[in-house]
């Protein structure tokens, strides 16, 4: 193969993937409900983590909302000749199963520490305010 026709070989593929659009041959990669899923699963977290009591309610409405997510079907966008087209994939039963009963723990733990918190501060202020 001479070198004029790998240079020009090359500079083909230079023109089908143009290096500024490669996060569009990327996009399949992750399902867009996972970046939501995350985002939910560590607000959540640092929420239940901070001393305020609503901080720590609304963790726990954020772990409620983390269920939906993880029994919906994983959606995939992705590019297949010039169509954009949609697929879904189904996290296996007994994965959910896991993940659900972790979000549920996370739950748990988020409420205990939300009432703990409140009991707290309901005998902070039955200290102060005296007989």
């Amino acid at each position: 193969m001479s070198s004029s026709s790998r240079l020009r070989s090359s500079r083909i593929e230079d023109e089908n993937f143009p290096k500024e659009n490669f996060g569009v041959t990327t996009l399949a990669l992750v399902p867009i409900s996972l970046v939501f899923e995350l985002a939910l699963l560590f607000l959540g977290i640092i929420l239940y983590r901070e001393n305020l009591t609503l901080e720590r309610l609304v963790a726990v409405g954020l772990f409620f909302f983390e269920i939906p997510l993880l029994t919906a079907s994983q959606q995939f966008f992705t590019d297949a000749s010039g169509t954009l087209t949609v697929a879904t994939v189904s996290i296996p039963a007994t994965l959910l199963g896991y993940l659900v009963f972790a979000d549920f723990l996370l739950i748990f733990i988020a409420l205990y520490r939300w009432w703990d918190l409140y009991d707290a501060q309901r005998k902070v202020k039955e200290v102060t305010a005296g007989p």
